[in-house]
């Protein structure tokens, strides 16, 4: 029987580079080397492109509100419902899709499908696309950046963390400070 990936990407509908594509062009190659990937995402873009390449999708939620810095710090209690919620979302796609392994490369979904990957005894792979070093910023001062704080909580979890260079890297380790980012690993973008 195949194993079956989730393969997740959230963006901005306006954002259609090569961090979007890379969903669509990863779901190619594991399908010739047997896996059945599935592509999840709110992106219309991303989730044309898959069914061009007739990859199966699944249309998940996504809370295009990102800024939660400075005066949008109050919206934080209305974050943690919105992660809630999508962890209920993915704890049902999990079980709904029969989900081997979730590939993360977005922010909220780091939290709430790590969570739900875990506690359902999934293997969980992230992928930073350059996101992780604005990400993790002043993590270390207590009141701010919680949704940072939490997205170190759940890198705890993730079972690898693809970097895209050995710079991005260098820039996470420098923004997290004394914490340390486990499970991590290089592994260069390629050419499609």
């Amino acid at each position: 029987m195949r194993k079956k990936i989730l393969l997740v990407r959230n963006a901005y509908s306006f954002d259609f580079g090569g961090g979007e594509r890379y969903s669509i062009n990863l779901a190619k190659e594991l399908i010739k080397v047997g896996y059945e990937p599935i592509v999840a995402t709110r992106h219309s873009g991303i989730l044309a492109l898959a069914k061009e390449n007739l990859i199966n999708t699944r249309k998940m939620p996504w809370w295009s509100s990102q800024n939660l810095s400075g005066k949008h710090v109050f919206l934080t209690p209305f974050y943690l419902i919105w992660i809630a919620y999508t962890f209920f979302w993915y704890c049902r796609a999990i079980k709904a899709s029969d989900i081997d392994i979730l590939h993360l490369q977005s922010r909220d979904d780091f939290i709430a499908g790590t969570i739900a990957g875990k506690i359902l005894h999934k293997k969980v792979i992230w992928t930073d696309h350059a996101d992780l070093k604005y990400i993790f910023k002043n993590i270390g001062t207590f009141y701010k950046n919680p949704v940072g704080k939490l997205v170190y909580y759940a890198s705890k979890y993730a079972d690898k963390i693809i970097i895209v260079s050995k710079n991005e890297l260098k820039i996470v380790q420098e923004n997290l400070g004394s914490k340390i980012l486990k499970n991590t690993e290089v592994i260069y973008n390629g050419i499609a």
